[in-house]
């Protein structure tokens, strides 16, 4: 008797592991497309968006892409719905500001992919 209520224990213990380890394995994204800009890929375990590290908090998400074209800063105000956006150009001529600008965001189901 005793042994049969080791084997259902067990069998539930391998049950539960096998349900559980899928979602353990995957990261938790959300998707937002910002009005006429690309859809975002907001990985909130790893805390990156476009697989570059962000800032990301309850109510904002904050990065930053600094290349030889320039230094360009992205604010998404998640309680707003909205992506803020500046930065510097980098030219031959010199650096050029950005001005800010300010677009309205929403979630969407999954970035699309074009083939």
């Amino acid at each position: 008797m005793m042994r049969d209520y080791k084997i259902q224990f067990f069998a539930l213990c391998l049950l539960v592991t096998a349900l559980a380890s899928p979602m353990l394995a995957q990261a938790e994204t959300i998707f937002i497309k910002c009005k006429n800009i690309e859809t975002f890929s907001i990985d909130l375990t790893n805390n990156t968006v476009n697989n570059i590290p962000a800032n990301i908090r309850p109510t904002a998400i904050d990065w930053e892409i600094v290349n030889q074209y320039g230094d360009f800063h992205f604010h998404i105000d998640r309680t707003l719905g909205t992506l803020t956006t500046s930065g510097t150009y980098y030219k031959s001529d010199g650096s050029h500001p950005i001005p800010q600008s300010t677009v309205s965001c929403a979630a969407v189901d999954q970035q699309t992919t074009k083939f």
